[in-house]
This record gives C-alpha cells, structure tokens and sequence, in this order.
C-alpha cells in the first residue's frame, strides 16, 4: 500500500472523529459528565475506585486542569463503564499539512540553490513556479520531510 494511500485513509478517519470531536468540545471533567448522567454520586464514583469520598473532587478538578496521569484517567473510565479514547486530531488534513511541510522545503532548497547560482553568476531560470511545483512533489515523498535544517 502506498504511503500516500495510507495518509488519505488515515486523514478520512481523523476528520470523521473530528467531526464527533467538535460535537463534544467544550465538556471540562468527562468523569462528571458521565458520572451525572449516570446518576452517580461522587462518593459511589470514590469508592468504585477505592477513593475516600472527598478525594473524588480533588481527582475532578485535577481533570479539569490537564493533571491527571493516563492511567488514572483509564481508571475513572472503567469505574464508569466506560472505555478511554486518546487520539490526535489534526488542525488540517494530513494532505494539508504534507504540502504545507514539502513546499516550505522546497521554497528553502530554491531560495538556496538561486544564492548560489547568484553567486557563481549563473542565470536564474525563470520557470520558477514549475520548478517550485516539482519540487514540492518530489520533497513530499522524501524521508527527510520532517528533517530540521538546524
């Protein structure tokens, strides 16, 4: 399978969960959420996962700010009934976000290779878009795409 079939299946599955993902912004403490809609109370959540009742508040605000470990979030979610989900949702397309990546390459390798030919008093050609598009298509496809020039 090509690596550029794969980036589509995989952008295709991204923008459906990102579409799930923007139905549901907004939601701070999951656990609460859920816990409520359960008809939970706070201290039958503690003591399904072994908390003193006080402490569940604590765990729910340490939710909110970003503090609680991934196993402890899987945790609350099974104390739920619940499975936990972590993904990465992309700003862009992933087909975006590569041609984005591969044209500030090749915008980079052209601004280079004018210099020098500037500096060795070389014409520069002046199809610059088309060089400019061949190289995009040929950086897209390097292993070094994510390479920092550093």
């Amino acid at each position: 399978m090509s690596k550029k079939l794969i980036t589509r299946q995989i952008s295709t599955k991204l923008e459906q969960l990102k579409d799930s993902f923007n139905t549901v912004r907004g939601i701070n403490s999951w656990s609460k959420y859920i816990r409520e809609a359960l008809g939970m109370s706070g201290g039958q959540l503690a003591k399904r996962l072994g908390l003193a009742a006080n402490s569940l508040s604590s765990l729910e605000t340490r939710e909110i700010e970003d503090r609680l470990t991934l196993g402890k979030i899987k945790e609350l979610a099974n104390a739920l009934e619940g499975e936990f989900v972590y993904a990465f949702i992309p700003k862009k397309p992933l087909e975006e976000v590569i041609h984005q990546q591969a044209k500030f390459k090749a915008l980079e390798s052209l601004s280079s290779s004018d210099t020098h030919m500037q500096l060795e008093d070389q014409a520069v050609t002046s199809d610059y878009q088309q060089r400019l598009e061949d190289l995009i298509i040929e950086k897209k496809s390097s292993k070094y795409l994510w390479d920092s020039n550093e």
